[in-house]
């Protein structure tokens, strides 16, 4: 599976030479601190963001959150279990 890096807005934009997108870079940082889980984020017509995450070795369950607090929450409740 591909690994990405977390690297800052500006950074973004001078290498890239486009608008960096704020999200990807809370979901990159996400994915830093949590290793062994994919993290990505579903814009929806209604309702906002929902933001997911999934185990690298475990495509069917998935966790669903209102925002990037909630799933870290979700994250931590996971791995405590």
């Amino acid at each position: 599976m591909p690994r990405y890096v977390a690297v800052s807005l500006p950074e973004v934009s001078k290498v890239a030479g486009v608008i960096a997108n704020p999200t990807g870079e809370v979901v990159a940082k996400i994915e830093a601190d949590w290793p062994d889980w994919q993290i990505w984020t579903v814009p929806r017509a209604v309702g906002g963001t929902l933001w997911c995450a999934r185990r690298w070795d475990d495509d069917k369950k998935v966790l669903n959150a209102r925002g990037p607090d909630e799933l870290v929450e979700r994250l931590k409740a996971e791995v405590g279990r």
